[in-house]
């Protein structure tokens, strides 16, 4: 039996399938902080960006796919969205208790979220995202 495929990526994110019979996408978790994009202004630390994206095109170089990014709380769904719309790799929000976070990135351009249904809260929470 073969599972179904689904697709993730559009607009400037690369595409690409998972699952069905799409080759095994290679996938990182991101271990740093990436709060240190955001400034206490309107506008975000173009430094601090510059230097991730860099990283982030380092790992796509040697054959990463996706990036998965733990977004514990709302500073951290922003920082991941401004990462987001800079980048052609599909970045992936890690969500875990608070389904607002989630509500929060697909407004970006992150590519795909991963939720725990079992500790995202009420069945009306999840159906919200």
């Amino acid at each position: 039996m073969i599972s179904r495929t689904v697709q993730i990526g559009a607009g400037h994110v690369k595409q690409i399938g998972i699952g069905g019979l799409s080759p095994v996408s290679i996938q990182t978790m991101w271990k740093e902080g990436i709060l240190v994009v955001l400034k206490e202004s309107k506008e975000y630390n173009k430094d601090a960006l510059f230097s991730i994206l860099e990283r982030i095109a380092v790992l796509e170089s040697l054959g990463c796919d996706l990036l998965r990014f733990a977004v514990p709380d709302m500073e951290s769904a922003q920082a991941l969205n401004i990462i987001a719309s800079k980048t052609s790799m599909p970045l992936v929000a890690d969500i875990h208790f608070d389904y607002r976070l989630a509500l929060e990135c697909l407004k970006g351009d992150v590519a795909k979220i991963r939720i725990n249904p079992g500790n995202i809260g009420k069945k009306e929470n999840l159906v919200q995202v």
